[in-house]
């Protein structure tokens, strides 16, 4: 038999029931601690980076056997950009024996890139702009570069087409012709 806890906060509680023994001007208590209480555990993520997400949040849970009958919550912290990158079904799936099993996704609002005082989005060259872009994204450093990389070649090809007078125009949607 399984005694219940009602939520997260009492996962460290113990469980008792008391007998008493009610007598006119007399009464006796026992208090008897329950056993068999289903466990709940708790734990919390904050991932610092985009690789292996899985395995992160895996890695973060006990062992499958140990989360069996118990209630689990695993509060996940990340990048609202990497919510793609989990693999939801996996993870419930490892978290199969669990009686319960609470994945809270907590996706994060990236702050707001700041520029110096003295500078303007005007002031900054389409390769700055989309490094910038690139850093509040949380990109990884080394693809950046790769990154970098090939927009300057993309880059180059428009700016030699626009010179022979190639340049590709973005019509709006008035502007388009009706079909």
């Amino acid at each position: 038999m399984h005694w219940e806890k009602i939520d997260f906060e009492e996962e460290e509680d113990d469980k008792f029931f008391i007998i008493a023994d009610v007598d006119k001007g007399q009464t006796d208590v026992k208090w008897s601690k329950l056993s068999g209480i289903r466990p709940f555990h708790d734990y919390y993520l904050k991932l610092e980076t985009q690789e292996d997400i899985t395995d992160q949040v895996i890695g973060s849970l006990p062992a499958s056997g140990a989360m069996e009958d118990a209630v689990v919550r695993l509060v996940l912290e990340y990048p609202r950009a990497w919510a793609p990158l989990i693999d939801d079904r996996t993870i419930q799936e490892y978290a199969s024996d669990a009686f319960e099993f609470h994945f809270v996704k907590r996706p994060q609002m990236d702050e707001r890139m700041r520029l110096p005082q003295d500078q303007s989005v005007g002031d900054l060259t389409p390769s700055e702009l989309l490094e910038k872009f690139w850093q509040a994204s949380h990109v990884p450093e080394e693809d950046v570069k790769a990154l970098q990389e090939l927009a300057a070649v993309i880059l180059q090809e428009e700016a030699e087409d626009g010179e022979t007078g190639e340049a590709i125009r973005v019509s709006t949607q008035e502007e388009m012709p009706a079909q």
